[in-house]
């Protein structure tokens, strides 16, 4: 289970627990057992990968409405390998080093890991 979402868990009568979908990326929770009601802290962040040219910064255009992170340019300069939640889990993407052409990858499902390029630039790993 993942740390930083919400189960139901039966006290009587065994069973598994059950995904509380609604609470999204949930921590610190607490209860009132009388009342039958629950608070919790909803995380929400936002990643995003941004290009700075030495004099101005800016929002990259591979940036989704999804979390990115991670970049790697390929030693040439010319791709770029990143993480991204645009596909609904943290797989890694490729795109031009303009954002352009983004092509996912991974499809684990799962934090995929940083990207990185082997030494001549045809490999991500």
């Amino acid at each position: 289970m993942n740390t930083s979402t919400l189960y139901r868990v039966p006290v009587f009568g065994g069973g598994p627990p059950q995904l509380l979908s609604y609470a999204g990326r949930a921590m610190e929770p607490v209860i009132v057992r009388h009342r039958n009601r629950l608070a919790y802290s909803h995380l929400a962040y936002e990643v995003h990968i941004w290009r700075a040219d030495g004099h101005t910064m800016e929002r990259h255009p591979v940036s989704s409405t999804q979390n990115e992170f991670n970049a790697s340019f390929s030693p040439d300069g010319r791709r770029m390998a990143f993480e991204s939640e645009r596909s609904g889990a943290e797989e890694i993407w490729v795109a031009n080093a303009d954002g352009s052409q983004p092509v996912q990858l991974t499809t684990f499902g799962l934090h995929a890991g940083s990207p990185d390029w082997s030494p001549d630039g045809r490999w991500e790993k």
